[in-house]
């Protein structure tokens, strides 16, 4: 009879899994005959040389199958893209416009009612001081009343 294998050593010859086999085997008796192709030894499959050639036909087949449908899929999900594409860019090219203006003006609302909002006499004095000057009076300041006379550097001069 010659060499036999496992079903994990077929598996690994034919790039299937072990389960792939066992279900090849209980699916197509007609293909797979026990006494030709496998013998069953001590409770395992034990596989010919003869029934690792049909696996691994029935391995190419599976592939080209396998091959063939993804083709074929490939090929309708083009066909959709080509079909409905017109209709995706026209409906973008109709929004996007529209949806870019309503982009510009939320923005430019919300940018407006920043800058609409006065700050308070302490994020004023807190600018202030982040560029090295003290306010003496900083509601003076913020009403815009006596500037020159509201403050005080903070570098101190000495005499000699």
């Amino acid at each position: 009879m010659g060499e036999v294998y496992t079903s994990a050593q077929v598996a690994q010859r034919i790039a299937v899994s072990a389960g792939t086999i066992r279900s090849w085997k209980a699916r197509k008796p007609d293909q797979l005959l026990e006494g030709q192709h496998w013998i069953q030894q001590d409770g395992q499959t034990l596989w010919t040389d003869m029934g690792v050639a049909v696996l691994q036909q029935l391995a190419t087949a599976t592939g080209s199958v396998a091959d063939l449908q993804r083709s074929a899929l490939q090929d309708e999900t083009e066909a959709l893209q080509d079909r409905y594409s017109p209709l995706v860019d026209a409906v973008a090219d109709a929004l996007t416009s529209r949806l870019l203006q309503r982009i510009d003006q939320r923005v430019k609302g919300s940018v407006q009612r920043a800058i609409a909002t006065p700050m308070t006499p302490a994020e004023c004095v807190a600018v202030l001081e982040d560029l090295g000057i003290k306010p003496a009076d900083p509601l003076a300041l913020i009403k815009g009343s006596n500037i020159a006379g509201l403050l005080n550097e903070t570098t101190e001069t000495t005499g000699d």
